[in-house]
């Protein structure tokens, strides 16, 4: 059988459905919350597609972020249709992404991927994490929801190394309301995160953390799990050029 050509190319409006069906596929979010990626999407980052005789196999997301001052790609959100994996579909997408973003880095989904990672981009994990079970609380407290704007406005106090554009933020409420979540304060701490199981992800929380046993009580979750910056245990993110080691990446679309 003959192997068809298999091309790499910016994606397009006209791609959207296409793209949300295959990403729907794949990773099983919801509708909306993929629709509002895409309309984020023209200055969140940039999207690719694999085009096959003009059908579209593949995809992948290069999201815009700076890192100790320096301009980064985040890979996010790659996926081949199930009939053309292990036919170097998902490594065209990734080379392309270099070509066009040099310095990438990435959170993997699975431990799994980080060995991908390491053998299509020369990416290896740069930072640790360690995980900590939060058991929920009741309390009086005044905890706060945050729009992205307010969140983005506080948060540019905490982490001054780590900078994302506003889409970024506007995306990851979205994605944390839709799991259950959202972005919170409580006094000059801030967290935001999801629930997954019945488990309050904190995707990130900066200032104290005694108020996440009351948001997971809040939220109604069995407990809240936080990752915390580490010199040993979990890999973290994964880069193919140098970062601190101690990096707080916090928002990392897990």
């Amino acid at each position: 059988m003959e192997k068809k050509k298999v091309s790499i190319r910016e994606y397009r409006e006209t791609d959207v459905p296409v793209l949300t069906a295959l990403w729907n596929e794949v990773f099983y979010d919801d509708i909306a919350l993929i629709g509002r990626f895409f309309e984020l999407l023209p200055k969140l980052g940039r999207g690719y597609v694999a085009d096959v005789e003009g059908e579209i196999i593949g995809m992948a997301y290069v999201l815009n972020l700076f890192l100790e001052q320096q301009k980064f790609g985040y890979i996010y959100a790659v996926a081949v249709k199930e009939e053309y994996r292990s036919r170097s579909v998902g490594t065209a997408l990734l080379t392309r992404c270099r070509k066009d973003t040099p310095k990438l880095c990435t959170f993997p989904a699975t431990d799994s991927l980080y060995q991908w990672y390491q053998s299509k981009l020369g990416m290896t994990y740069l930072s640790h994490c360690r995980y900590e079970k939060i058991p929920p609380k009741d309390s009086e407290g005044a905890i706060k929801v945050l729009s992205a704007s307010e969140y983005a406005a506080r948060r540019s106090e905490y982490n001054p190394a780590v900078r994302y554009p506003i889409e970024w933020y506007e995306y990851q409420r979205e994605l944390c309301r839709t799991y259950g979540g959202g972005m919170f304060a409580y006094g000059r701490a801030i967290a935001c995160g999801y629930i997954e199981n019945g488990v309050l992800k904190i995707s990130e929380c900066l200032g104290s953390a005694d108020f996440i046993p009351m948001l997971c009580s809040r939220l109604g979750a069995d407990h809240a799990e936080i990752r915390r910056v580490s010199f040993e245990g979990n890999a973290y993110i994964c880069s193919n050029s140098p970062i601190s080691d101690t990096l707080d990446f916090g928002l990392a679309l897990d």
